[in-house]
This record gives C-alpha cells, sequence and structure tokens, in this order.
C-alpha cells in the first residue's frame, strides 16, 4: 500500500456498503499515514471484509473492517493461509461474535488491557527535587531499549524509532536523567488530543526504580498538561502493581476491555498457552 487515500477507499468501501459492521481500526489519519511512508501496510480487501496488516518485527498486527457475518471467517482463514505468520489482533469492547470466529480460526487469548480514567480534580501536581526534562532526538535508541527491557511487544504496542521521533518533536516525552550527559534511566509517553490526555508508557529501567522517579514523572506529566480535563490509559490485567499504582493517583476502571489474541502456526499454539 502506498497510499493513505487507498487505505480509506478500502474502509469506506466495506462500510458505506453494509448495514452492520465492526472494526478494530481506531487509528488516526496521521499514524497510518506514517505506518505507510515507511512500507508496513498492506491492504488484502474481500468482498465483505477489508482486512489492513502491519509489518511488526516478528509478527502481524491485524485490523479489520468486517460486515457482520459467517464470511468473515473464511476470510481470516484465507488471510491466514497467504500470509502463514504470527499475527496479533485487539478486540476492543464488546464483539462477540467477532471473537468466537477468531477462535475457530485458532487464535488464542493472550492478554487483556482495561481502559482508566481520570479527571483533573482528582490529580494533583506538587514540587519535587528530581529532575524532569523532555526528551532528546539522541535519546531514541535508549528509550526503545528500557520499552524492550519493561513491556511486552504482542500485547503493548512498542512504538517504532520513527514514532518516537515523532513523539519527541512534539514534546511528548518526559524524561529523567541521572546526570545532564547520561541517557535516560526512565520516560512517560503521552498523547494529547484536545481537552484529553492520554499515558502511553511510563517506564523506568530496573536498577532506577523505587527511588521516586516514576513519581516525579508522573507528576511532571499532570502539570505540563494541567489544563487538561480527561485522562486517560490502559493497563493489562495482571500488572496489579501497576493497577494499584494508578488508582493511588485517581485513576478508576470505566470497563472498556482490549482483548488481544494471538495466531500462530500450530506447532507453535502450545507455546502460547504455556505463557498464559
Amino acid at each position: 500500500m502506498k497510499r493513505l487515500e487507498e487505505l480509506q477507499a478500502g474502509i469506506f468501501l466495506i462500510r458505506d456498503t453494509a448495514d452492520e459492521w465492526e472494526t478494530n481500526y481506531f487509528i488516526s489519519g496521521e499514524q497510518a499515514g506514517a505506518w505507510i511512508d515507511h512500507n508496513e501496510v498492506t491492504g488484502v480487501l474481500f468482498s465483505d471484509c477489508f482486512f489492513i496488516v502491519r509489518e511488526r518485527n516478528d509478527f502481524l498486527h491485524l485490523y479489520f473492517v468486517a460486515v457482520k457475518s459467517r464470511q468473515f471467517m473464511d476470510d481470516l482463514l484465507a488471510l491466514q493461509k497467504f500470509f502463514r505468520r504470527k499475527i496479533v489482533v485487539d478486540l476492543v469492547g464488546e464483539m462477540r461474535s467477532m471473537r468466537e470466529m477468531l477462535m475457530q480460526c485458532r487464535f488464542l487469548s493472550y492478554r487483556t488491557l482495561t481502559r482508566m480514567v481520570g479527571k483533573t480534580s482528582s490529580l494533583h501536581s506538587f514540587r519535587q527535587s528530581i529532575s524532569i526534562d523532555f526528551a532528546r532526538q539522541e535519546d531514541v535508541r535508549a528509550l526503545l531499549d528500557i520499552l524492550y527491557e519493561n513491556m511486552d511487544p504482542l500485547c503493548e504496542q512498542i512504538p517504532t524509532d520513527y514514532e518516537l521521533s515523532s513523539a519527541i518533536q512534539k514534546r511528548q516525552i518526559l524524561v529523567h536523567r541521572p546526570n545532564e550527559i547520561s541517557t535516560p534511566a526512565a520516560f512517560l509517553f503521552f498523547e494529547r488530543h484536545g481537552v484529553t490526555c492520554c499515558l502511553r508508557y511510563w517506564v523506568c529501567r530496573t536498577q532506577w526504580k523505587n527511588q521516586g522517579i516514576g513519581s516525579a514523572l508522573y507528576r511532571a506529566y499532570i502539570e505540563e498538561n494541567r489544563n487538561a480535563k480527561r485522562f486517560l490509559l490502559w493497563v493489562r490485567d495482571d500488572n496489579h502493581t501497576a493497577k494499584s499504582m494508578y488508582q493511588a493517583y485517581g485513576m478508576r476502571f470505566d470497563h472498556l476491555q482490549d482483548e488481544v489474541m494471538v495466531y500462530e502456526a500450530s506447532r507453535e499454539q502450545r507455546k502460547i498457552k504455556e505463557r498464559l
């Protein structure tokens, strides 16, 4: 796929001709355009479904816009035979029929994430002595290292180097450095959309944990976005420490969930089960 307009045309073709359709594609035009510019996207169009396949390091991330029918399963099986790769798909909200068809196509439930929400009134910033600054372009490699040390690529959608570079340019990444010339020991990556602020990643190198750095980053984030009205984040259901910490900062569950499902060749399915 070479142009964003091609992707949009595939989406509109399904949406404009179907009485009922479902999708897990909630990507901005800017973000999708960047993926296309970096040759990461393939579009696959069937009569009742448009698949958007994004190439990641060792798997494919699958998005779809599909008519609500059993034909989705046949289209998905054809896609699996064509690519013969590990495939990851996110199901956001109530998508029971899609989940059932994915299960029949040998997708396994891998992780579940839940959205948390906070308002300005429940979040507070404080004076602090730990130094916090914005990331610099030369930090990209170090930020990626921290992400891969702490996050699961299959369910936490680790950004690419060019996505981090763009966020740095937009002043969306706060960092702590042990000294002025060192690489970051921890960082917080956020996105702002109008009066809503979304915390995407908040991570620290192992040797710098439990020293108040994470709290300093979070407070700087709130201060930087003090005129925001709504704060969002997604947290893994199995990360009980993070959930408790977010609740201590005034975040509350709003019950919207993202179930991550993974498909592999049959020989590898047992390995996925062992990790659950």
